[in-house]
């Protein structure tokens, strides 16, 4: 998954935003049972990596990623949809942790990460989905890329910090911006009552 997401940001240098969905009918239904090997203590810390490697790529990818939810979300799939800065889902679209049906654990953390956060921004028609999912990229989009990479990276930091701390930490960040010219430019067009001219700067 980390590759994906640097093949995209080579192939396509001016992305500012990611959409991500399941290809056909659900988003991601979880783990294929078949695919595990006889679980032991010691052969499960290599797969478990793998997967939760998945989930730091989506967190950690520079720029918003919107995830796009259809079908089902269960066990992994409610975990990556989690790891995504924003959730929009299909009416039906449905989350769930089944792993203690199979004898195994994982997920909770990430299912009180949605809770905490009201889980889903929008819940629309299935056949709504990826325009809604796309129109929130376009908002996104409309802020400066060197903003939404440092907002990205204050989400993610501040959420287990302290209310002091994370502000403080957020107020470290702004001096940082202030360095490009972005911020010069969004602050500039504030006072001039115009559009902003981003140069990715």
């Amino acid at each position: 998954m980390r590759e994906f997401f640097q093949d995209i940001l080579r192939r396509l240098p001016g992305a500012a935003v990611v959409v991500l969905t399941g290809q056909g009918k659900h988003f991601c239904a979880g783990n294929d049972l078949a695919e595990f090997p006889s679980p032991s203590p010691g052969n499960a810390a290599e797969r478990m990596e793998n997967v939760r490697n998945t989930f730091w790529a989506i967190r950690e990818c520079p720029i918003p990623v919107v995830g796009a939810v259809n079908g089902a979300a269960l066990g992994t799939g409610l975990c990556i949809a989690a790891s995504c800065d924003v959730v929009v889902a299909a009416d039906g679209a449905r989350f769930g942790l089944p792993e203690v049906n199979v004898g195994m654990m994982g997920g909770a953390k990430h299912a009180s990460r949605l809770s905490k956060f009201g889980g889903v921004l929008e819940v629309v028609s299935h056949s709504e989905l990826l325009d809604t999912a796309h129109q929130v990229a376009r908002l996104m989009s409309r802020h400066s890329p060197v903003t939404l990479k440092f907002a990205k990276r204050s989400l993610n930091e501040i959420e287990y910090r302290s209310l002091r701390d994370g502000y403080t930490y957020e107020q470290g960040l702004s001096g940082e911006l202030s360095a490009y010219r972005d911020a010069k430019e969004a602050v500039n067009a504030a006072l001039e009552k115009r559009s902003p001219i981003y140069s990715g700067d």
